[in-house]
Order: C-alpha cells, then structure tokens, then sequence
C-alpha cells in the first residue's frame, strides 16, 4: 500500500515538472514544493530562447529569494560529480540543472555570471517591472515606484479630475453636471471620485467589459443599488445597536423604610407589558429605557414611582399605607371596605 502511495507521488511530481500543462500543487510543509518548482523553472529553461521569457512569481520577497537561490545553487553544481548516496530526488535536480546550463552556455545567457536574467519576483514586483516599461505616451517616465499606501495618490487624480471642470474638454460637460448634483461642491466630488479611485475593482472590469454600451448603465445602476443596499444595511445595524444600548438592564433593590428588603414587590415599566418581581433579597433587575417609569408596588405599601435617567441602579424604599380598621372589613381571603358592602356588618 505503501509502495503504491510512492508511485503515485512520483508519478504526480514528474507530470508537474512537464512544461506540457498547468497544474495546482497542495502539499504540507516540508514536501518538496519548492524544490518541484525549481525543477520545472529549469525544465523551462531548457527550452526557451531567451530567459526572460519565464516568470516566476511568489508572494513574499524571501520565497523569490529563496527560489531564485535554489535555481543558481542548480545551475553551479551541475557540472559537479554526483555523491553515490544522492537519493532520486537530488539526480533528477541535477538532470534539469545540466539541460538548463548547456541551454545557457548554447545561447550565450551566461546566467551563472549573470543570475539577474531569472525572473523570479512577487507580484509587486512584476507589476513595477511592467510599469517601468511603458510607453512614454503614458507619462510615467522612469520614475514609477510602487507604494503601500496610494491615498494620497488617489486624492491627487481625483483634484486634477475635478480641475478639468474649467477647461474645453469634452469631459468637463459631465463633470459640471455631477458638481451640479452636490450643490457645487467640488470637494466633495474630489473626495467621491477618490473614494472609487481605492474600489476600482470593483467598477473598473465592468466598464472595460460593457465598452459604454447599452448595457452599462444597467450594470451602474446595479451597483448603485448594491452600494445603497450595503449602506442601509449598515445604519439599521447602528440603529438596532444604539437601540439596544438605549435599552439597558436597570438593576436595584426594594427597601422598606427601615431598609430591610421587601420580598415579592411588583416592578413594572409604566404603559409597558414589562415587569419583574424583588427577590428575596429585594433585588430586581428590569429592561427599560432612559424616561421610562418604573412602577413599584407590594401589598401593605406606598405604590413608588422613579423615572429611569443615566443611572442603571436604583434603590426603592416603600412607605407603608396605614389604613382604618373602621374603613376595612376582613371578608373571605381578601378586603373590602365599608361602602362597598351590602347589609349589616358587625
């Protein structure tokens, strides 16, 4: 089982190294990647005219160090004699490194002297190679860098967007319209116009796709929308977190006069389906919001009234309700009083 599991591998890492077609390779840390695609660098090598014509990129500087590094150790020791204990992977490098260094010496790349020639770089780095080759037609000169942050940039183009409002150009109609339409404020349409200038990927392919025709405006309008959407969104979510704050726990405890704590009181936010009872201990704890009214009330007492503020504390003390016995008359489990009786009470 295992033997097949090998064969497989091997297989897999031979059909990689073939120059014939593209593959995607997943493997854990410690297995060969980087050696697999040096292998296949240098099977390209082997092949083309010139090696400027093979690009490597990887996403860190130290993993195109690293590669490019493996690439020139290939190529010096190609013409060394091999160790008799050099396992398969080893005579396989050194295979593609003496191909790769018969190409070189062949075509006169002299790539051992000049190991510059190996276009092995991030993706940063591609896009400045690229950059400083445009035609002069685009008025970058041989300035060009690349930086981390273009905001400055961005804010840069969109005031020179905006400044081509006062002058004759066939661009400056549709901007006045859209100054127009934000009260003629051109700050503000600088700063929009910078604000797409840092999301244009996701308007720009579409625009190069639809060319201006029929259908663009439809995808704008759906972007539009999609933006709108997403703005809506996120103020209904503010509106229901500040809701939610605004609707606080008020906590407290209900006091009778001489602060001992009253069990079972009643509290209730006043014209709200909202209450709780004290606990043995008084205590209570009660969702309402700031102006709301609190209602405590327990049999024997005072009913008590506090108006909710910035606080989320609160102590109750009850008065006790002193009533008449002649005005109260025990009947069954509960009380009445006299006026409300029919007949003869002794």
């Amino acid at each position: 089982m295992a033997s097949d599991a090998l064969q497989l591998d091997r297989e897999a890492r031979h059909r990689a190294v073939l120059p014939t077609g593209s593959f995607i390779v997943q493997a854990p840390a410690g297995s060969g990647k980087t050696t697999l695609l040096t292998m296949r660098y240098l099977r390209l090598l082997a092949d083309v005219e010139r090696p400027e014509q093979i690009v490597a990129i990887t996403f860190t500087r130290k993993a195109a160090a690293e590669m490019r590094h493996r690439i020139v150790d290939a190529l010096r020791k190609a013409g060394e004699p091999l160790a008799g204990e050099a396992d398969e992977r080893t005579r396989e490098l050194q295979r593609h490194g003496s191909a790769a260094l018969a190409r070189s010496r062949e075509l006169g790349w002299g790539l051992e002297r000049n190991p510059a020639r190996l276009h092995v770089q991030t993706i940063d780095g591609l896009n400045h190679w690229l950059a400083r080759r445009l035609p002069l037609a685009a008025r970058i000169g041989t300035s060009a860098a690349l930086v981390d942050d273009a905001r400055a940039l961005y804010a840069e183009a969109a005031k020179r967007t905006v400044a081509m409002m006062d002058e004759d150009l066939p661009v400056a109609s549709g901007l006045l319209r859209l100054a127009r339409s934000l009260n003629h404020e051109p700050r503000q349409l600088a700063e929009l116009i910078k604000g797409m200038l840092g999301a244009r990927e996701l308007w720009l392919p579409k625009l190069m796709r639809s060319h201006a025709g029929p259908g663009l405006r439809g995808e704008i309008d759906g972007l539009l929308r999609q933006s709108l959407e997403s703005e809506l969104a996120a103020a209904l979510a503010l509106l229901i977190s500040q809701a939610a704050l605004a609707q606080g726990k008020i906590t407290g405890q209900v006091k009778d006069k001489d602060g001992n704590p009253v069990i079972g009181a009643t509290i209730s936010v006043k014209n709200k389906n909202v209450r709780v009872v004290s606990t043995e201990q008084g205590q209570f704890s009660i969702a309402a919001a700031k102006g709301d009214i609190l209602e405590v009330t327990s049999v024997g007492y005072e009913k008590f009234e506090i108006t909710v503020n910035d606080e989320n504390s609160i102590i109750a003390q009850l008065t006790t309700r002193v009533e008449s016995l002649d005005d109260v008359v025990v009947v069954g489990y509960g009380t009445q009083r006299k006026k409300d009786l029919t007949g003869s009470v002794s």
